[in-house]
């Protein structure tokens, strides 16, 4: 269905092995995400179609926006236990370091990567949302 937007939108048409990969390809994407990646390279103007790797880099940008709650819980919680700073946290590398930790976390969620120490926290969120309020705390 991806490839048939992509076909209908630049008036292409099919080609059956083309088919096979971008099947292949597209198969381990969010459907909703790939076809809002698809639209916005569509709405940029481009008079050529997006390739796989156009569709990828788009569809990641796309992603971190799409999990941008999770990625703003998960990154409130590690600032309340610490995890992000330096222990001297007023120093100019430190605040460098805990903007890098943050661009890279987000780097990380965005791409669907996501390393044990940041899973900890992902659960720990989501066991917040299925229990009462004020029953369990974020941080720590």
């Amino acid at each position: 269905m991806v490839k048939a937007y992509v076909e209908g939108a630049y008036s292409r048409p099919s080609d059956k092995k083309a088919d096979v990969v971008w099947i292949d390809y597209l198969a381990a994407l969010d459907y909703e995400t790939c076809i809002k990646a698809i639209k916005t390279h569509i709405k940029s103007g481009n008079a050529y179609p997006p390739s796989l790797a156009d569709i990828q880099r788009i569809y990641d940008e796309t992603r971190i926006e799409t999990n941008g709650e999770m990625i703003e819980l998960v990154l409130l919680a590690m600032a309340k236990d610490g995890t992000l700073d330096d222990a001297d946290k007023e120093s100019e590398v430190a605040q460098w370091n805990r903007s890098q930790r943050i661009r890279k976390i987000r780097e990380w969620l965005s791409r669907g990567f996501i390393p044990d120490f940041v899973q900890k926290y992902i659960d720990r969120i989501k066991l917040l949302k299925l229990a009462p309020s004020n029953s369990l705390q974020i941080g720590g």
